[in-house]
């Protein structure tokens, strides 16, 4: 019962997560390097939070600092690779690939390395919630997919599945630091990628697009421009900082739970729970059909968060 005091909390706020990041992506996300600039923004907001918290008060270990660096590099990509993949409107597809690598990763790392033990009724959860995925992915089959689609998908998947391991990995550490240090080194990783990132991208596409937006303005359409302009910055950082302080207090859930629950019991039912959340979410908000196969795997994926908890 322990685990539902963080999984329903982190779920409910991933739900009102996803709705935010898809009116991002719709109405604000217009070329590549507004992508690279969406993850700056997230961690410029979301450090003073855990500052904050933290009392001012940094913690450091070359450990924690590695740690958070390789994760906050792997989070700043896929926070990338999210709004490419929104592109495609495929969102329950999508979720099946990162909700698959999410799960399976984690239990293997919790099961094999970790020596965490794991009961029958936690396999049979488990096997509940493999089919569940499986059935998604076979109602494509009659679909074709776009191999970059399916690459993204994958790679976010993977990426999804590796943060939750290094964040395992730390939280269990003896040399591991206090949880808001940590979520700040992440941060700093994922500023740092995205940055670089970002000024790769302008210094090959900023000047031609500057040149040729200069040569075709006059004054009245270049204040007009700059007014719709300086409107939609302000709304898309309201946006931001709503995820962003959604984020952080999803990580501080997450990365409390992980210091007391096993990664064979909390993968599992925030990866399941999350895929029926951000299905309802799509239907609802989005108007994305709900298949007879997603039905069903809903079903399985209650039954195994159910078996879990046993």
């Amino acid at each position: 019962m322990a685990a539902y005091l963080y999984v329903i909390p982190i779920l409910a706020i991933g739900g009102v997560t996803l709705v935010l990041q898809k009116t991002y992506q719709k109405k604000f996300f217009f070329k590549t390097g507004n992508a690279f600039v969406y993850p700056m923004y997230l961690c410029l907001f979301g450090v003073p939070v855990y500052l904050l918290l933290a009392k001012f008060r940094i913690e450091f270990s070359i450990f924690s600092f590695i740690c958070g660096l390789l994760h906050g590099t792997l989070n700043g990509l896929l926070s990338v690779l999210v709004l490419f993949v929104m592109r495609y409107n495929k969102q329950a597809t999508y979720s099946v690939f990162v909700q698959f690598f999410g799960l399976i990763i984690p239990f293997v790392y919790g099961a094999v390395f970790l020596n965490e033990a794991v009961s029958w009724n936690q396999y049979v959860g488990f096997a509940c919630m493999l089919l569940a995925v499986g059935l998604l992915f076979f109602q494509k089959k009659g679909e074709k997919m776009e191999f970059h689609f399916i690459l993204l998908c994958v790679l976010c998947g993977c990426l999804s599945g590796a943060m939750s391991v290094i964040s395992k990995f730390h939280q269990i550490s003896p040399y591991a630091v206090s949880t808001e240090s940590f979520l700040i080194y992440i941060n700093i990783g994922m500023f740092l990628v995205t940055g670089v990132a970002l000024l790769v991208t302008h210094n090959l596409h900023g000047k031609t697009e500057k040149r040729v937006s200069d040569s075709q303005w006059n004054d009245k359409e270049e204040r007009e421009e700059k007014a719709e302009i300086r409107k939609k910055n302000i709304w898309r950082m309201l946006v931001v900082l709503a995820i962003s302080w959604l984020g952080a207090a999803s990580s501080m859930l997450s990365m409390s739970a992980q210091k007391t629950i096993a990664a064979t019991v909390l993968s599992p039912m925030t990866t399941g729970g999350s895929l029926v959340v951000n299905a309802l979410i799509m239907r609802a908000v989005f108007k994305e059909k709900i298949t007879k196969f997603l039905l069903v795997a809903m079903i399985l994926i209650v039954i195994g968060l159910i078996l879990y908890s046993l």
